[in-house]
């Protein structure tokens, strides 16, 4: 298997995960769906954690970094980031996290994660704006998130979700270690 064209994709109970970027998860040819197990473990929580919103964002923690997790393009299909410190979101095709709704503007928010203080979004000027529960941010405001923290960005409803996370501090290794046995 060539690598430069490595694309896994798993079907776990309802949902079809789609990873299209070796790099991102450190994949090589000898990647087995077994080790991507975590992976799949969290992303599916997050789908069973939902409450007020069918969409989520899943922080995962993957071999090089933090990358997302989101089904916000199609309900039954998980899209993965690549490893990043910042993701836009938007309804343009060049945002890490894209949003096919006409109330979300093209490039409408960050999505930024720092080892030391955690996630936080900031809105980008967007039209509809960017909320997150229920308060809505000013133009370049920085609002910290927190794991259950709902968004709406412009009329789309959001979870974001942090697996393993203490308060402020990202993903602990411990947690990707309890998911594994």
């Amino acid at each position: 298997m060539n690598n430069d064209n490595l694309g896994h994709t798993l079907t776990h109970d309802f949902l079809e995960f789609s990873v299209d970027s070796s790099e991102m998860l450190n994949l090589d040819s000898n990647t087995s769906n077994d080790s991507m197990a975590p992976l799949v473990h969290w992303v599916c929580q997050a789908a069973r954690r939902c409450q007020a919103s069918q969409y989520f964002i899943q922080a995962v923690q993957a071999i090089q970094g933090v990358c997302l997790a989101t089904n916000l393009s199609c309900l039954k299909q998980v899209e993965i980031t690549t490893v990043s410190s910042g993701w836009a979101i938007g309804r343009s095709s060049t945002c890490a996290i894209r949003i096919p709704d006409t109330s979300i503007s093209r490039c409408h928010a960050i999505l930024n994660y720092h080892p030391e203080n955690g996630f936080f979004i900031t809105d980008l000027g967007s039209r509809n704006g960017t909320w997150v529960n229920t308060r809505r941010l000013d133009k370049m405001e920085r609002q910290t998130l927190r794991d259950g923290d709902l968004l709406k960005i412009g009329k789309v409803s959001v979870e974001f979700f942090v697996t393993g996370c203490t308060e402020q501090k990202g993903i602990s290794t411990l947690a990707y270690e309890e998911t594994r046995s």
